[in-house]
C-alpha cells in the first residue's frame, strides 16, 4: 500500500470512529436542564454556571465556591461553554479556565430571558470507563471577578445547596432556590428542573 492510500484509510478510518463516538453521546442518555432567575439572563455583568459533581460521596457536591466541581456549563458574555475540571486540580479552581472550555452548542437562554436551557449527553460527564450513576449538580451565579453572587439553597455560602440526581431512578427532578438570596434579580437564581431523557 503507498504513503497516499495509507494516509487516506488512516484519515477515513478515525473519521469513523469520530462519528460513532458522537452518535453513541447523541443516542444515549441526555440531563436536560432547566436554570431560572428572578430577572433574566445577562450577556454582560457576570456568568451562570451549571456545576457537575460526578462522585460517589453525597457529601461531596459542588460547592458555590467551585469546590468539587468536576465539569461545567457557563454561559458567559452570550456564549455556552463545556469544561472539565482536571481531577489533580487544588480544590477550589476559582472558575480558572484550567483546560479552555469548548464552545457548547446544546444550550440557549428561554424566550422570555429568565432561564437557560441546557441538554448534554450523560456519556460526557464520565470521570472513567464506566457511565456515571449519580451526578451532584448546583446552580451557582458569579459578577465579571468570578465571585459566587447566588446558588441553590441559601445561597453563595451554602456548601449544601445542591441536588443530587440518581441516574438509575430519577426521570425528573424539580429545583427550587428561595428569591432573594441576592438583590440583583438578574442574578438571583429561583430554581429550574432536571430531566433525563433518550433522543
Amino acid at each position: 500500500m503507498n504513503r497516499s492510500r495509507l494516509l487516506q484509510v488512516v484519515v477515513l478510518a478515525g473519521m469513523v470512529a469520530a462519528t460513532t463516538v458522537t452518535a453513541e453521546a447523541q443516542s444515549g442518555q441526555q440531563l436536560v436542564i432547566t436554570m431560572t432567575v428572578a430577572g433574566r439572563v445577562q450577556d454582560r455583568g457576570g456568568a451562570y454556571y451549571i456545576a457537575f459533581a460526578v462522585t460517589n460521596s453525597l457529601l461531596a457536591g459542588p460547592q458555590p465556591d467551585s469546590t468539587n466541581w468536576t465539569h461545567y456549563i457557563v454561559y458567559r458574555d452570550g456564549r455556552f461553554f463545556f469544561g472539565v475540571v482536571p481531577p489533580t486540580t487544588v480544590r477550589p479552581f476559582g472558575f480558572a479556565a484550567i483546560r479552555p472550555p469548548a464552545p457548547f452548542l446544546s444550550g440557549q437562554v428561554l424566550p422570555d430571558g429568565r432561564g437557560l436551557q441546557v441538554s448534554i449527553p450523560i456519556a460526557d460527564l464520565r470521570t472513567g470507563p464506566a457511565l456515571p450513576t449519580r451526578v451532584l449538580i448546583n446552580f451557582v451565579t458569579v459578577d465579571e471577578a468570578n465571585r459566587p453572587l447566588d446558588a441553590l439553597g441559601q445561597g453563595a455560602s451554602d456548601q449544601f445547596g445542591f441536588v443530587t440526581v440518581d441516574l438509575r431512578r430519577d426521570s425528573f427532578v424539580t429545583v427550587r432556590a428561595p428569591r432573594g438570596n441576592y438583590p440583583d434579580p438578574n442574578f438571583d437564581i429561583t430554581g429550574g428542573d432536571i430531566r433525563i431523557t433518550t433522543p
